[in-house]
């Protein structure tokens, strides 16, 4: 995690939209902008990146993204939301570190859902909803996992479309598929 020194706190016109702070800071690099950014957005993309990895890549990919946003300041442009253009790059430099671990494994098999193994009596061994709904959520392929996840970082399916550079028809199906694995198993082990 991003740990921000007590110097570089304030001093900035909280009233800037998230984009007039990203302009500003593709005008010129200033580190309060680029703070602003780390303060609004550092949280999220840590806890996207640690729900498509272990917590020790998360640390590091979250750092790459801070300094990939220096380097790239300049290819943002206006009519793409910040959250979006971070989260795209949070993407990037997550899979692109999976390719070079050798531990990419991209499934995009749309047509059909998976039948993915479950343990069920592990699963109702342990009571807690929270963590069948996350062993749940990690059996899902690497595609229907991103999309759940971002769905519920709140962007739109265009945004999710734009996030993951696919149609999005692509990511309403990815959808679909991993609603469809959280219903039939939870019905399975009759949780509400």
């Amino acid at each position: 995690m991003v740990k921000l020194p007590s110097i570089m706190k304030g001093g900035l016109n909280t009233t800037l939209t998230n984009e007039q702070v990203m302009l500003k800071l593709t005008e010129c690099y200033d580190s309060k902008y680029l703070t602003r950014l780390i303060e609004q957005f550092n949280d999220d993309l840590y806890h996207y990146l640690l729900s498509q990895s272990d917590k020790y890549l998360a640390e590091d990919i979250v750092q790459t993204v801070w300094l990939k946003v220096i380097e790239k300041r300049h290819s943002y442009r206006i009519q793409t939301s910040v959250k979006s253009w971070l989260f795209s790059i949070a993407r990037n430099c997550l899979i692109d570190e999976l390719r070079r671990q050798q531990r990419w494994k991209f499934d995009d098999n749309n047509d059909d859902i998976q039948v993915i193994e479950v343990n069920y009596e592990e699963l109702l061994a342990n009571e807690k909803v929270e963590q069948i709904f996350n062993y749940l959520l990690e059996q899902l392929p690497f595609s229907q996992k991103e999309a759940f996840i971002l769905q519920q970082e709140g962007f739109s399916l265009e945004d999710i479309s734009s996030i993951c550079n696919d149609k999005t028809e692509t990511i309403k199906s990815r959808l679909r598929y991993a609603r469809a694995h959280f219903k039939r198993h939870m019905e399975l082990l009759d949780v509400k």
